[in-house]
């Protein structure tokens, strides 16, 4: 999934094409990474290795809850803004996906502002009710948890996400850090 949001993003806002069959190549080898993984064997064994080193570690909500992670990505130049989101289960499973385009933003922070709002409306449209937000922006986190009503550019966007809060009680924002990723060659 990844590797097709990163394709469209550079398709969209570089204008450069990526062939399908190199992210089909990639999500093989990232499969294949992770077979190894479980069976155990030691990388020095592998020729090629993506490493991520994982700051936080992904875990699922509680039992009868939901948790969404949302992003956003910005191209200041061209005024764009994606929006990705993913629901998941308290397994782990997608239950939800959301990826979005939208025009004349020129500001990541309102980018990550809007994606937030973009993931409460869509759970508020799928009536989830204990649902915990998980996003990388954390001045939007901060923004969202301030008792001072926000009166910057991006402030009718955060008021909306406060609103949300308070109407569903069981739902919660929290910040989590990205994951880090680079690539190794052994041999």
């Amino acid at each position: 999934m990844r590797g097709l949001w990163m394709r469209m993003n550079n398709f969209i806002f570089d204008n450069k094409f990526m062939n399908p069959s190199s992210i089909i190549r990639s999500a093989r080898e990232s499969l294949e990474e992770y077979h190894l993984a479980e069976e155990g064997l030691p990388v020095s064994s592998r020729e090629w290795v993506s490493r991520v080193e994982v700051i936080q570690k992904w875990s699922p909500p509680g039992a009868n809850s939901f948790k969404v992670n949302w992003d956003a990505a910005c191209n200041i130049k061209q005024r764009k803004m994606r929006i990705g989101v993913i629901i998941r289960d308290e397994n782990g499973a997608a239950t939800a996906t959301y990826c979005g385009f939208k025009g004349n933003v020129d500001q990541p922070v309102i980018a990550e502002g809007f994606a937030l709002r973009k993931a409460m409306e869509l759970c508020r449209d799928l009536g989830l009710n204990k649902v915990t937000f998980e996003g990388d922006a954390q001045n939007i986190v901060r923004a969202v948890y301030s008792p001072d009503e926000d009166v910057s550019c991006l402030g009718s966007i955060i008021e909306d996400s406060k609103s949300f809060l308070s109407e569903w009680s069981n739902w919660a924002v929290q910040y989590t850090q990205k994951y880090k990723h680079s690539s190794t060659q052994f041999g």
